[in-house]
């Protein structure tokens, strides 16, 4: 099963997640780049996807 671990987001997604999830730059950075894997951090690599972000995968 494949678990998307990273997400490489397009140009200012970031400042749309922070509004939309009501959280910091930090918050995204890392749930984006895979250092937290809280279920907020998996909504945000969802989001972040949907906005157009290349998905990076990680095998389970």
């Amino acid at each position: 099963m494949r678990q998307v671990k990273k997400v490489n987001p397009k140009y200012g997604t970031g400042g749309e997640l922070k509004r939309m999830f009501k959280v910091s730059g930090v918050s995204i950075s890392k749930a984006l780049n895979g250092k937290t894997n809280s279920e907020l951090a998996k909504k945000i690599r969802q989001a972040a996807i949907n906005f157009g972000g290349d998905p990076i995968y990680e095998q389970v």
